[in-house]
Parts: C-alpha cells; sequence; structure tokens
C-alpha cells in the first residue's frame, strides 16, 4: 500500500520531545502538500496546519515544458486543513480560505511552480488567494 512521490522534504527543529516542523512538503504525481506545525513525541499530539492539492499529471507535466508551461494558466486547487488531537487517532479538518497563513501559501507556490487557488468549504468552489 501507498503511492509513488518525487519528494518528501522536512525542515523542523526537535526540542524536548517536541518536533516543531517548520515546514514539510511532498511532492508526488497524484498529491502535493505543504505542512507546518508540532508534534509532540512524549504525548503523541499533533498541532498541524497543511494544504492538500490533488494533482493531475497531464497538467502538471505540461507546466514544466518552456513556452507550454507559461501558457497555461490553469490553477493547482489547494485545500487547507487542520490536523490535531493523538497521533494514532488525529483529526482532520477542512479549513476555511482565510484561516490560511501566507507562509504555507508561498511554500506551496514555490514547490509546485503554479499559480494556487484555495477551497472554499463554505461554498464549496475554489477561491483565489
Amino acid at each position: 500500500g501507498g503511492f509513488d512521490y518525487d519528494m518528501i522534504t522536512l525542515a523542523g527543529t526537535l526540542a524536548d520531545s517536541q518536533v516543531y516542523l517548520e515546514r514539510a512538503t511532498l511532492d508526488s504525481p497524484v498529491l502535493g502538500a505543504t505542512i507546518k506545525g508540532d508534534i509532540g513525541l512524549a504525548d503523541g499530539n499533533l498541532a498541524l496546519q497543511g494544504l492538500f492539492a490533488p494533482l493531475d499529471r497531464l497538467n502538471r507535466a505540461a507546466k514544466h515544458v518552456p513556452v507550454v508551461g507559461t501558457l497555461l494558466s490553469t490553477s493547482i486547487v489547494v485545500i487547507p486543513v487542520s490536523v490535531t488531537g493523538d497521533l494514532n487517532d488525529p483529526k482532520v479538518k477542512v479549513l476555511e480560505a482565510g484561516a490560511v497563513g501566507a507562509t504555507l501559501m508561498n511554500l506551496m507556490v514555490n514547490t509546485f511552480k503554479a499559480p494556487i487557488q484555495l477551497f472554499n468549504s463554505t461554498t464549496g468552489k475554489p477561491r483565489a488567494p
């Protein structure tokens, strides 16, 4: 079980049985993600925020082709989420588009080099940040 990925990156610090995750990214043909927050190693508590983007292989590949990539103006739609609770039973909640900080947005844009639209959980439609 699982899925293929191109790259996973993590940056953070470890202190007092706590992981302070400054940024984590997952780059996969089917899913993109950026995450930040805290993970308690001793108690298993999670306090994370992230952006998840279901990715289309064809659109993604075309964006990396010179000239063609700049002509395509389709945006990647991302879903803002929070992950809290226990590591063994995490609670995932879709957040409002405005709840996502600029740091996560910039990280997502820089990672996938594409325009980003946040998913609005109230209307169910993408919304530009």
